[in-house]
């Protein structure tokens, strides 16, 4: 086993623990309502299918506020890559299956986990398939093998969402990959979103992110190096919604710019134009 896919299983292993989303409530006659029905994210945050526990996350991570800034829209194609036990995804998914748009599940790829990791990806799809008639279709991509574009046809996404998982793939040597991949997969214009822990600007970057934190600074300059542009001042709240320990989350957005190398301006930290949320 090579080093790059060693490291990788431990960081998944680490990764696993993060992702429960505690007791979900089964699939019932409300959870799988008309997907074409009123799509807009405050109905969806407000859906049944979403347990009062996920919704409790709701007050610290801030999802209505997050996507809006990320510019999510009616009819666009976005991928969350390694989307875990899928607490954004029962959020994405519907909103998406109702506003015409494709919701996509970017994996860690078979080689990069063990058999937690495989169970899983195993239940997300169980939930997935028991939910059909709320989450339309959820296509499937994957990221970790060096693969390429998160499984999507090139230049083909909206928007692409890490959350919360760049300091594992930080540990794993795996954060230019995601980016670059990121970068193949949108759309001149498209944007990527990354929400993680913030460092303290002072001093040197940890260069495995033990604590879960990084630098705003490094994460700008990571995707800089695959071609993305800052596209918003950062939206910045505190970690677990309190302001007393001193720690934050934040949440940038980038742009792939039109062409290559181009100057594209900061646009408003607003959603997207004509965007119903």
């Amino acid at each position: 086993m090579s080093r790059v896919v060693a490291v990788a299983t431990m960081m998944v292993a680490a990764w696993l623990g993060s992702c429960s989303n505690g007791a979900r409530p089964q699939p019932d006659e409300r959870a799988s309502a008309d997907p074409r029905g009123e799509g807009t994210l405050a109905v969806v945050l407000g859906g049944s299918w979403r347990s009062g526990a996920e919704r409790a996350q709701d007050a610290w991570r801030r999802p209505e506020q997050t996507l809006k800034f990320l510019g999510l829209g009616p009819r666009e194609t976005v991928v969350e890559v390694w989307p875990g036990a899928g607490w954004c995804t029962q959020i994405l998914a519907p909103y998406l299956a109702r506003t015409g748009g494709r919701y996509y599940a970017a994996h860690p790829s078979a080689g990069t986990i063990g058999p937690e990791g495989k169970q899983l990806v195993a239940r997300f799809r169980s939930d997935v398939a028991a939910r059909s008639d709320l989450y339309g279709r959820v296509r499937e991509g994957d990221f970790g093998d060096g693969g390429g574009r998160l499984g999507l046809g090139p230049e083909s996404a909206d928007l692409v969402l890490f959350s919360e998982r760049l300091h594992y793939w930080m540990a794993a040597g795996l954060a230019e990959a995601a980016f670059a991949e990121a970068y193949e997969a949108l759309r001149p214009g498209g944007r990527l979103g990354v929400i993680q822990d913030r460092a303290p600007a002072s001093g040197a970057q940890d260069p495995i992110a033990r604590d879960g934190r990084v630098q705003q600074a490094f994460v700008v300059a990571l995707a800089g190096e695959a071609g993305f542009v800052l596209d918003a001042a950062p939206l910045i709240h505190p970690r677990f919604g309190q302001a007393e320990d001193g720690q934050e989350r934040m949440v940038l957005r980038f742009r792939k710019p039109i062409a290559r190398g181009a100057v594209v301006s900061p646009q408003p930290n607003v959603a997207a134009p004509g965007a119903s949320l």
